[in-house]
């Protein structure tokens, strides 16, 4: 998450940008206190301590141990320079909260968007700091720029609701592909949307049972919100199976769950192959027998072609060394004799898919039975 980022940015613009309060004397090392909330995408400033808050103070412990109040920013300099002493840690000891507002004692706590230096309701300045802040001490006072500010941050959110961090999860909705190769879910919800895209770590739950009645199983876990019926090796091509999802996320150590969807029954299939049903037919040429797949046009060149034959119709089936061929000249083939009639089949395969099924998923269904005499 690029929460930091979006925190370091925030300063620099602050730093950037002429203050709105500044007084007669131009360009001063300021610390002050700056609210934030957590909010849809990230950390946002709801207040900044300044002569507008009216009746709002607060207390900082001094790096020397002594206490300051911070009315519209506690000014660090002394003869246009900030003294050595001003390194070292600023705590907040006490603080008055906006109207409606309390602290956010879960967003506090959350490491993941806080860094050493800032949160924490504290500030640590370095003496890089203090170097920095003196070279722009003097080039501000010749382009007669505002205040340099560094703020101590004061998570907070609304008075009596939870963190926007431990904002329930929304319940999925569910879509199935046309063809059946696979189960996604989504939501509506455009906070949880936003939150999605601007870097919250949300998986998704999959589990199946085989019977209305019967057990949840866990399937997968995964970030793109999408079960592949083909890489699941729990299902079988053609059955149809009860699912359900829900969205999830690791907070704090703990696993916030959402709710589950709607359970939805679906006919899982692992390949379009079952959508394709060859047709055969035996031609002659120039004296010699020619089986040849019709009206391919194409549409199979992704696809294998596994060729069959047998000695009788309803008989037993044999793979034929002419597989993988759009047209085979029957009487080249070695495992068949000349002047026996036999009786061919063909089906489409995906060769990936079959050779990782312990079934007979990527293959296609049979073709229409043709007889021929070698000769």
């Amino acid at each position: 998450m690029k929460k930091v980022h979006g925190i370091l940015l925030i300063f620099s613009i602050l730093l950037l940008l002429p203050s709105m309060q500044v007084k007669a004397e131009q360009g001063r090392a300021v610390i002050d206190v700056s609210f934030i909330e957590y909010s849809v995408g990230g950390i946002s400033y709801i207040e900044t301590f300044s002569e507008s808050l009216e009746g709002i103070s607060g207390t900082l412990l001094l790096p020397n141990g002594e206490e300051a109040a911070i009315e519209d920013g506690l000014y660090l300099v002394a003869d246009r320079e900030v003294p050595e002493d001003a390194v070292g840690k600023y705590t907040l000891k006490e603080i008055e909260y906006p109207e409606g507002y309390e602290l956010d004692t879960v967003l506090l706590e959350d490491e993941e968007h806080w860094n050493s230096n800032w949160g924490k309701l504290s500030l640590e300045l370095t003496e890089e700091d203090r170097e920095d802040w003196n070279e722009y001490l003097t080039w501000s006072e010749e382009q007669q720029w505002g205040d340099y500010r560094r703020s101590v941050l004061v998570p907070v959110k609304k008075t009596g609701e939870l963190s926007p961090l431990e904002k329930p999860l929304p319940k999925p909705e569910t879509e199935v592909s046309s063809e059946n190769l696979f189960f996604q879910v989504s939501s509506s919800d455009k906070s949880f949307q936003e939150r999605s895209v601007n870097g919250e770590d949300f998986h998704t739950e999959f589990e199946y049972k085989k019977k209305k009645d019967g057990k949840w199983k866990f399937l997968e876990e995964n970030r793109d919100n999408m079960l592949r019926f083909q890489e699941q090796d729990e299902l079988q091509d053609g059955k149809s199976y009860y699912f359900r999802a829900r969205f999830q996320k690791t907070f704090q150590g703990k696993t916030i769950y959402g709710e589950y969807c709607d359970p939805i029954k679906i006919k899982v299939r692992k390949s379009q192959l079952y959508q394709h049903t060859l047709k055969i037919s035996v031609k002659k040429k120039d004296g010699k027998e020619i089986l040849s797949i019709q009206g391919d046009g194409g549409r199979y060149s992704s696809y294998d072609i596994m060729l069959y034959y047998s000695e009788k119709k309803n008989g037993t089936y044999h793979f034929s060394t002419g597989s993988f061929v759009r047209k085979v000249e029957l009487s080249r083939l070695p495992e068949l004799k000349k002047g026996k009639t036999y009786y061919f089949k063909a089906r489409l395969c995906d060769k990936n898919l079959a050779a990782s099924s312990s079934g007979n998923e990527g293959l296609g269904g049979f073709s229409n039975v043709v007889s021929v005499k070698i000769r």
